[in-house]
């Protein structure tokens, strides 16, 4: 229990809180009872028991509203709520690490194939570059909650813009320059 009022002080100081409160409830009662009319009557119950909950409702509300507090900020610690901004930012960092992770594990396949890419790749091209995937990145995999099909299905996604890459990139010709006599002739 001490450790709930340690976390509930950081939060708001509530025994500074309580004791203000309780002053200030005894000085309004001390006032009021110390300006009757008649002082040698008794106090009227009635009266000191709206004057309790004319200042007691107050003082349960600022409780009960730092208790509510207290226990939502709680709430979100145990579950991890953070910024949603932060969480998609987050997320779409991810996405795009595993998307590059597939398109690397393509080019490892096909190298360690040793054939050009292709748009037809074969079980094991598809199968290695699951494997460089789930290998190099094994984090980012598991925060995505990312199964084989999927994976599969990602890697798949990035043959053609590999086979672009690949048809863009210019193969060494053996042409010679005007005027040199080719060893071919």
């Amino acid at each position: 229990m001490n450790k709930f009022f340690v976390t509930v002080e950081r939060h708001f100081p509530l025994r500074g809180f309580l004791f203000v409160a309780s002053a200030i409830l005894f000085v309004c009662l001390a006032v009021r009872f110390a300006f009757a009319a008649d002082a040698a009557a008794p106090a009227d119950n009635s009266t000191l028991i709206n004057v309790l909950v004319s200042y007691g409702v107050p003082l349960v509300e600022a409780v009960l509203s730092v208790l509510v507090t207290w226990a939502i900020t709680k709430v979100i610690q145990l579950l991890g709520i953070t910024d949603q901004a932060t969480r998609l930012k987050v997320a779409g960092q991810l996405r795009d690490a595993l998307h590059f992770a597939a398109e690397n594990g393509l080019k490892y396949a096909f190298a360690k194939l040793g054939a050009p890419p292709s748009l037809a790749a074969s079980a094991s091209v598809i199968a290695d570059a699951i494997a460089y995937v789930k290998s190099k990145n094994p984090d980012t995999v598991a925060a995505l909650g990312v199964d084989d099909q999927a994976l599969e299905h990602i890697i798949l996604s990035k043959l053609p813009s590999l086979m672009s890459a690949a048809l863009a990139v210019p193969t060494v010709l053996n042409v010679t320059a005007p005027g040199v006599a080719s060893s071919r002739a």
